[in-house]
């Protein structure tokens, strides 16, 4: 953790936008490094340094998935110190195989293109669920299923 502290504020005092970063990867366990871009408002180089230095520290794993040509963006998550960094649960992702970390980060570019178009649309969207059957929510995780109770969730589709 001497890399994180070197280049910038220890642990302990993250920047606004380290604890952005973790606590949106917290709350949608997998994103890619232009959703976060996207989600914060900060320029892709300094997400990217972020990242950077916040994989260096423990507190987000990350993968860039193979391609044919060119670079893919990295996919990351927020690991159990980073959620404690931030005081938060986080959504690691249990099975971070390379397909599955690219369709959660896949549908949650869904969420990001409806909740920018909705409105524009005429449409209001009203929240955006996990649920066990889709496996994003583990029923390991109470905590995460209160917070989103208030979304729509039924008593047969919330774990207990």
């Amino acid at each position: 953790m001497s890399g994180l502290a070197s280049a910038g504020p220890p642990v302990g005092r993250l920047s606004p936008t380290d604890a952005s970063v973790l606590g949106l990867l917290a709350e949608h366990e997998v994103l890619s490094t232009s959703q976060l871009v996207w989600l914060t408002g900060v320029c892709e180089r300094t997400v990217q340094h972020r990242l950077g230095r916040l994989a260096g520290a423990g507190l987000v794993g990350r993968l860039r998935p193979p391609v044919v040509t060119g670079s893919s963006p990295y996919l990351c998550w927020c690991t159990p110190a980073g959620a404690t960094a931030v005081g938060t649960e986080t959504a690691v992702p249990a099975d971070r195989s390379t397909p599955r970390v690219i369709a959660v980060a896949a549908l949650n570019e869904l969420w990001l293109g409806l909740r920018a178009r909705a409105a524009g649309g005429g449409l209001n969207l009203v929240c955006w669920q996990r649920t066990p059957q889709t496996g994003w929510l583990s029923p390991t995780r109470p905590a995460w299923a209160r917070r989103r109770a208030g979304c729509g969730s039924t008593p047969a589709s919330s774990p207990t």
